[in-house]
């Protein structure tokens, strides 16, 4: 599959770019794309007027509409990544869906889990379908926490599970040569992996390459 490479048009954030399906970019490259910056991610998303009235359009919502998906709630980027705009990598979820995953408040990067003050330990915990929370443990190292996590995610929640640490690689090739350049494997929960996941596709994606999931 070719991706293509959208720049965002930014002052603030310079240099940033958005991916999409490469049989999209003529579609969508005809116009200026924004960078939404939010605190996990960022999205690619511009102002439109609609009945007189200003409003913003995410990126990937258009490509869904694009494809003719109809997304009456939300949009999942399966890696975390909201610059990832390729078609495998978005699908229509419900908003209790897209809940799943979200990191509790206390100081670890790590979805489901959370640091406990009084006991000195890392607790990880999930809410099944019914919303009932369930104690996971308490473990004195934070990634254990975050695998505990993901272990009951994909056993509750099956290929929807938001896990820390998913499985998902990409192979990038030369689509002129056909050889291999890099296998990359890449967690977008970790916050810094989020923070330099713009940068490094940057410089990983040439436009003429095509990406083998």
């Amino acid at each position: 599959m070719r991706i293509a490479k959208i720049p965002l048009s930014s002052r603030k954030y310079p240099g940033l770019y958005t991916y999409v399906d490469a049989d999209l970019a003529d579609t969508i490259g005809s116009v200026k794309w924004h960078p939404h910056v939010q605190k996990h991610t960022t999205y690619a998303t511009r102002k439109v007027e609609i009945d007189g009235k200003r409003t913003t359009r995410s990126l990937h919502r258009e490509v869904m509409r694009i494809r003719g998906i109809q997304c009456p709630e939300q949009v999942d980027h399966a890696d975390g990544c909201g610059l990832n705009n390729l078609s495998f990598n978005l699908s229509a979820v419900s908003a209790q869906e897209n809940s799943r995953g979200k990191r509790k408040r206390g100081v670890s990067d790590f979805i489901g889990v959370c640091w406990e003050m009084g006991r000195g330990k890392w607790k990880a915990a999930i809410r099944d379908s019914r919303g009932v929370s369930r104690n996971l443990g308490r473990f004195s190292d934070e990634v254990q926490a975050a695998k505990a996590y993901d272990a009951k995610a994909r056993e509750l929640y099956g290929p929807k599970a938001k896990v820390n640490f998913p499985d998902w690689r990409i192979q990038i090739v030369d689509s002129k040569t056909d050889e291999s350049k890099a296998i990359v494997s890449f967690h977008p929960q970790s916050k810094s992996a989020i923070a330099n996941h713009s940068a490094f596709v940057a410089n990983t994606f040439p436009l003429e390459w095509c990406c083998v999931c």
